[in-house]
């Protein structure tokens, strides 16, 4: 074996060395911070830790309790799934179900969350902790849609008091308009009714003025007649008076 051979081997033995050493004291950080109580921290390690992790490590169950404790629920459901999925023990699969549905029951999946219960009670029908989470969930989906229901049912009813008043507002508005045609037609028969009246005073007037003009050129008439016949015999009286009065001189 020449020197470069040996020097390559030391490389990689170093390396590796110090990749182990990073993926060892990243994870124990990790550990460390969740005792402490600081999941959020601790969650990052983690995660970093599952990243530089030999091949078939597997710490998805401790990153899903960590999301977990950290409020991080989609988080935790998505490392849980991973733990279900690669965990061979029946036993532990079991647990991993329960802790997925426990994750799923946070964001109120509870159809998704009775699923993952029952699928951790049938690899472990001893699993007294997954059934009695399996009866809460039941509870909390019935719950749920008996919320939803009642829900539906306000908002219908809602819906049909709105239509009411609509309808009833409409009929409103149409009865006013009603009325407000009804007085315009009395206003306009009124109208024609007083211009009626006033175009009969008129012709009342015009035609009492014509009757007048009549009856006065009548008494016209009459009196130029009367004083022509006076004339007339005005007229006779004085010629006998005169030729009597011319005798007499």
């Amino acid at each position: 074996m020449n020197m470069k051979t040996i020097f390559l081997l030391l490389t990689v033995l170093l390396t590796g060395a110090s990749w182990s050493q990073e993926w060892r004291d990243s994870l124990s950080h990790a550990r460390s911070l969740y005792k402490k109580g600081e999941y959020q921290k601790a969650l990052k390690y983690y995660k970093s830790s599952q990243q530089l992790a030999p091949e078939g490590v597997d710490l998805s169950e401790e990153e899903g309790q960590t999301a977990y404790r950290a409020g991080d629920y989609p988080g935790a459901e998505k490392a849980f799934g991973r733990a279900t999925a690669r965990q061979k023990d029946a036993k532990r699969k079991s647990a991993a179900y329960n802790n997925l549905g426990s994750s799923r029951m946070k964001q109120e999946n509870y159809q998704g969350a009775e699923d993952a219960f029952k699928e951790a009670l049938r690899l472990d029908p001893s699993n007294e902790t997954a059934r009695q989470n399996l009866a809460e969930a039941k509870r909390k989906r019935k719950q749920k849609e008996q919320q939803q229901n009642q829900q539906q049912q306000n908002n219908q009813q809602q819906n049909q008091q709105q239509q009411q008043n609509q309808n009833q507002q409409q009929q409103q508005s149409s009865g006013q308009q009603g009325k407000e045609q009804q007085q315009q037609q009395q206003n306009s028969q009124n109208q024609q009714q007083q211009s009626n009246q006033n175009n009969s005073r008129k012709q009342g007037k015009e035609q009492q003025k014509l009757a007048d003009k009549q009856t006065d050129r009548k008494l016209d008439d009459l009196m130029r007649q009367e004083m022509d016949t006076k004339k007339r015999l005005d007229g006779s009286k004085g010629n006998s008076n005169g030729k009597a009065a011319k005798k007499d001189w």
